[in-house]
């Protein structure tokens, strides 16, 4: 072979074995022409073997001992600088790798965050793991479940009598208006409306480490008509001056709600499982006191002994509960019926796991999360993580055609497989860290949408000494994995077959990629499933008939600050031509309004032996025909008639439980009422809690509960209503704000995790089709680029357009066969054990699996016709050219 070039200085004999060993003579020459027409002009006159052996020469003394230690920043640099050559050189192809990476990752690091918050809530507190809320469990014919209020003497005989606890608080949230209060200075007159107040013990601040800026942990709370009051709260009120001392009004009751200011106290952590902002002393409520243990309306908290063997502090704690509960139970003529797997005792649960493992228990202090929605969002995040990762590698071998020869001529030229492999790995691992940092920036803007969605306030630790270094560890190691197969799949390749272009290899790891692409189609239907169902499952709630009406109700707050004029402003209301009626009731149907529950039975049974225990709620005569609740028996209250105060309307289910059949004139009776009362009518069952749960036995009794008036509107004019109740409302209390709210909204609220997590389900899915159309867009430029001389040959032959647009496409129906075959079962039984949380809820239909199937395949027909439709469209003649 001659050459017009002088060869390059030769390397010594053993560089020459070298070279014949990893390079046979009959290779240069079976593929010399080859190569020659891969060089351009000037190229071509290089003596090839003599450019070889110089390669190989380098590569030999570059691993020299005085040199080695030089050779991995040169190897990494050239490997740098052909990787922007080559991201560069394939500009759309680099982008949709990365954009599809980036979209995953800002949808993993927004989960992330949420899951951060969900799992970090009471988790700051030193003693934490010693830290428990006291509770009760109840398996009896009219108690069940699990309650967080207990008596209030149950905390203090725990320390007293158990030695492995130490120290107890209670809180009380409930009692009088404690929850929400009109608060003032006592020099002023105007009230400002303001909520999270509670009656605490002292020993609270120092249980759950709650740093006071102002006053004396041990003197905080000692006495009466004391309060502590957060640093916001100080600020508010007593800006740039002490808060200690002071005085504040509630509810402008001068003479026996003032409460002098004993200490300021940092802020709440937001994740704890209560927030309040106002602490009363508990010694203001003599309720506080008392030893009757049949009186559950506190929460209580104590902290044990480190290394405490909760088994036998259980085992104590039933002790002491038949000790009390029994004999409180018997002399109030209850019967526990214990025994035969009934039980009544106080239970610890761990302060940790009040926010997400609390879903069985009826009330809260603060909205709960769900530890299932967390690990639904993780598994969310990884399928998406998965599919961004699965589209970089399809999209990798997808371009494996365009790379073929690269690899043959670096292969000719003497690289090695471990050379083009941490070649690959460089380029996969740039463009991993290039679309991490442009996921992090795509996280950022759509931060506030998706604290908006989830209810969060999450905010990204660009600031955090951690954040950097993990985003480093975390997008090499994306890289490395995602680039791993592709980058031992094209350096591979064998360098004869390539250069005659044959791709040996193309059509044996088709079964890989279609496997990842059926994977990508199970996890879209998967998410477009759940997010049916749920959307149907909000609608059916929000749509079902309650047994009441929640529509055009306007509720106003706060209107026992109206004291003596409470009649009075109720019958004003009345009076509005755009009112049909009015009620003054706490007792709403919904969660949040108040709930008293206690035994009765009938009075035909005198030893009391079939006990219910049911919902007493305290109305006027208005009620039932403002809220819209049907009358089925019966009549409805009168005030003019004096017996209409020992007298009860029940609902359809506590008719059922009392097994009364006429009952009409039947007596109810409780051990806690001196006189039976009187059963005058009987109303529909209707839903006054979650859909959650079944409807309960309830009991209306004609008594005055004041704090809130239920308003039914014509629907003529909401706002011109709501302004003339406004004037009204002025005129009545110059010195009160006025709050008002809506029943339907109200009620929405109860579902609001539910509708959050629907929402979260539409968004993601969207995202997860969005990314997963980009891995179907590869297969379809994998396949066109290996058919395309198949696509010239059916144009020669008469094929039409549409034709070769079909045989192109219908691979892919195959592939949503099977992403359906996999994720029906799996989606059916996990949207299930959803429903499955609802007594009253959707069926799962078939259709919903075959709506998401045929999404699914449209959205990857519309993906995959555009690049078949290309192809379909071109030159015959150029692609029979192709090589």
């Amino acid at each position: 072979m001659s050459s017009d070039k002088q060869p390059f200085p030769q390397p010594p004999k053993w560089a020459d074995r070298f070279l014949e060993w990893f390079c046979r003579p009959d290779l240069l020459e079976e593929i010399q022409g080859d190569v020659y027409e891969l060089f351009d002009a000037r190229c071509q006159k290089i003596d090839i073997k003599a450019a070889k052996r110089q390669f190989v020469w380098d590569v030999l003394r570059s691993f020299r001992p005085s040199t080695t230690k030089n050779i991995f920043p040169i190897m990494l640099k050239n490997n740098v600088k052909i990787a922007f050559r080559q991201m560069n050189r394939q500009k759309f192809y680099t982008g949709i790798n990365i954009v599809g990476l980036a979209l995953g990752i800002a949808c993993c690091l927004l989960i992330a965050l949420y899951i951060k918050e969900e799992l970090s809530y009471d988790q700051q507190h030193p003693n934490v793991e010693n830290l428990y809320r006291v509770y009760r469990e109840m398996n009896l014919p009219e108690f069940k479940g699990n309650n967080n209020a207990i008596p209030p003497v149950a905390p203090v005989a725990m320390v007293e009598e158990i030695p492995e606890v130490t120290q107890y608080a209670r809180l009380n949230p409930y009692f009088g208006n404690a929850g929400t209060n009109l608060v003032r200075k006592i020099s002023e007159q105007a009230n400002k409306f303001e909520k999270g107040f509670v009656y605490a013990d002292p020993s609270l601040f120092e249980m759950f480490h709650l740093p006071l800026l102002e006053g004396d942990l041990t003197t905080i709370l000692a006495e009466p008509n004391t309060i502590v009051i957060t640093q916001k709260i100080a600020q508010k009120y007593f800006p740039n001056q002490s808060a200690i001392g002071q005085t504040l009004v509630l509810n402008d009751d001068e003479a026996n709600q003032s409460f002098r200011i004993t200490g300021v106290a940092k802020d709440l952590p937001r994740q704890m499982h209560f927030q309040y902002d106002f602490f009363i002393s508990m010694r203001t409520l003599a309720d506080s006191e008392q030893i009757q243990w049949v009186a559950n309306n506190y929460y209580g908290y104590v902290t044990v002994k480190e290394g405490t063997d909760m088994t036998v502090l259980n085992q104590k704690l039933q002790t002491l509960s038949d000790k009390y509960f029994i004999p409180a139970f018997k002399e109030n003529q209850l019967d526990l019926n214990l025994g035969n797997g009934n039980f009544y005792r106080l239970r610890l649960q761990p302060v940790t796991d009040i926010h997400l493992y609390a879903q069985d228990f009826k009330t809260h202090l603060k909205e709960n999360g769900d530890i299932r929605y967390v690990r639904l969002f993780a598994v969310i995040a990884f399928f998406i993580f998965v599919i961004a990762l699965v589209n970089f590698v399809n999209l990798s071998t997808a371009r494996s055609a365009n790379r073929a020869k690269e690899v043959g001529v670096r292969k000719v030229l003497g690289s090695m497989k471990g050379q083009l492999v941490s070649q690959f790995l460089v380029e996969s691992v740039m463009m991993s860290l290039i679309a991490f940092l442009i996921g992090s920036v795509i996280a950022y803007f759509f931060l506030p949408f998706f604290n908006q969605l989830s209810g969060k306030e999450l905010t990204i630790p660009f600031m955090d000494w951690t954040f950097l270094p993990l985003f480093l560890l975390l997008s090499i190691g994306a890289g490395l994995v995602a680039g791993l197969y592709p980058s031992f799949y094209l350096s591979a390749f064998e360098p004869i077959k390539v250069l005659k272009g044959k791709l040996s290899r193309g059509a044996k790891s088709g079964w890989l990629r279609n496997g990842l692409v059926i994977g990508q189609f199970a996890i879209s239907i998967g998410l477009i499933v759940a997010t049916i169902v749920v959307y149907q499952q909000m609608q059916f709630i929000q749509n079902k008939k309650l047994g009441f009406e929640k529509d055009q109700v306007l509720l106003i707050q706060d209107t026992y600050v109206l004291d003596d004029k409470k009649t009075t402003f109720k019958k004003a209301l009345q009076a509005i031509p755009e009112v049909k009626n009015a009620s003054m009731s706490s007792y709403l149907p919904l969660e949040g309004g108040n709930r008293n529950s206690i035994v009765f039975y009938t009075n035909d049974d005198k030893a009391g032996q079939t006990q219910l225990a049911m919902q007493m709620w305290r109305v006027d005569e208005d009620y039932i025909n403002t809220l819209g609740m049907n009358l089925v028996e019966g009549r409805n209250f009168e005030p003019t008639m004096a017996t209409d105060s020992q007298a009860v309307i029940l609902n359809q289910r506590a008719v059922e439980e009392f097994g009364l059949v006429d009952p009409i004139g039947k007596k109810v009776r409780s051990p806690f009422m001196e006189t039976p009362i009187t059963v005058i009518g009987v109303v529909e069952d209707f839903n006054f809690e979650s859909l959650k749960g079944e409807i309960e036995s309830l009991g209306l009794f004609l008594a005055e509960s004041n704090s809130v008036i239920s308003v039914k509107a014509n629907g003529q004019n909401m706002e011109n209503l709501i302004t003339k109740v406004e004037g009204l409302w002025k005129t009545m209390a110059p010195n009160k704000p006025f709050r008002y709210s809506f029943l339907d909204d109200r009620f929405a609220k109860m579902y609001v995790t539910e509708d959050r997590a629907g929402k979260l389900f539409g968004t993601f899915s969207i995202l997860a089709i969005f990314i997963a159309c980009l891995g179907l867009f590869a297969m379809a430029t994998f396949m066109t680029q290996q058919r395309t001389k198949e696509i010239g040959v059916r144009k020669v032959l008469g094929a039409s357009t549409l034709n070769i647009v079909f045989q192109l496409s219908k691979n892919f129906l195959y592939l949503v066969l099977g992403g359906l075959i996999i994720a029906a079962p799996i989606a059916h039984y996990q949207m299930s054990r959803w429903l499955n949380n609802f007594e009253y809820g959707i069926e799962l239909e078939w259709w919903v699996f075959g709506v998401a199937g045929i999404l699914v395949l449209l959205i990857a027909f519309l993906t995959v016709g555009s690049q078949s439709l290309k192809a379909a469209m071109a030159n015959p003649i150029k692609s029979l050219k192709v090589e």
